[in-house]
């Protein structure tokens, strides 16, 4: 039986679907159905097939996901923050903190709670291009000290991933994207799956408690949250789900 994510509970839910690089697939013909009309203009922006079908199987799984009656999934409505963060205003019954994330071939969607204050989530390929020179450019120095550390090319790309992955989430999380410097902020124990952050710039703290987790949703990917909940409250439980097993016949 299928995780019901109508159900409100402390866990934090990522669900991923593969999306595919060429023709529409199954998936696709179905999130096709659920897109608005302005969605489905803004899928048709894209020049490229694979970017068309991230973004419509990403919008389909945030209106699957987050609609309480799947019966009226069109009636779901998305606005953007000022920094281009989208959040759902009606019905309220779906307004629930979520992030959205893609790359060639995988769309990552990451549904909070009520108690979850902000959340991010990015997904990349372990075959993504990295470089010592993009680490100089965006790290913070402890994270350029620590890939410096690492001899091994296969670890040290990994690394970058992980590090890269968790700055992502993080400023998807507060909504300004790379309006705030990669470099005001370090993560540290990043061989964990669930590292820390160290905010360099004092402008970047406040008085919630962060919780990041950095995991491989499916062979050849690498994915992390970020979640900001109220100090003092536990820390969220991370739930991984095959979107498509949303369609499966018990």
């Amino acid at each position: 039986m299928s995780l019901n994510p109508d159900e409100e509970s402390s866990e934090l839910q990522f669900w991923h679907a593969k999306s595919s690089t060429h023709d529409q697939g199954s998936l696709e013909k179905r999130c096709l159905a659920w897109l608005s009309e302005d969605e489905k203009s803004r899928m048709q922006a894209f020049k490229v097939i694979s970017s068309q079908n991230q973004y419509l199987v990403g919008k389909g799984m945030a209106r699957w996901l987050l609609s309480s009656d799947k019966s009226r999934l069109n009636e779901l409505v998305f606005e953007i923050e000022a920094h281009g963060k989208p959040f759902v205003s009606k019905p309220e019954s779906s307004r629930k903190p979520f992030n959205l994330s893609h790359t060639d071939g995988l769309v990552g969607c990451l549904i909070g709670c009520q108690s979850h204050l902000q959340v991010g989530v990015d997904v990349e390929g372990l075959d993504r291009r990295t470089s010592t020179e993009l680490a100089n450019r965006y790290f913070a120095a402890p994270e350029i000290a620590h890939l410096e550390r690492v001899q091994d090319p296969v670890a040290k790309k990994k690394l970058f991933l992980k590090i890269w992955t968790l700055k992502e989430a993080f400023i998807k999380a507060i909504g300004t994207g790379l309006r705030t410097p990669l470099s005001d902020f370090a993560f540290h124990h990043c061989d964990d799956s669930n590292p820390k952050i160290e905010f360099l710039n004092t402008h970047l703290q406040d008085q919630m408690e962060w919780h990041f987790q950095s995991f491989e949703p499916l062979p050849g990917f690498i994915a992390a949250t970020a979640v900001a909940c109220q100090a003092g409250a536990e820390g969220p439980q991370l739930t991984i789900h095959p979107f498509e097993s949303q369609f499966r016949t018990p």
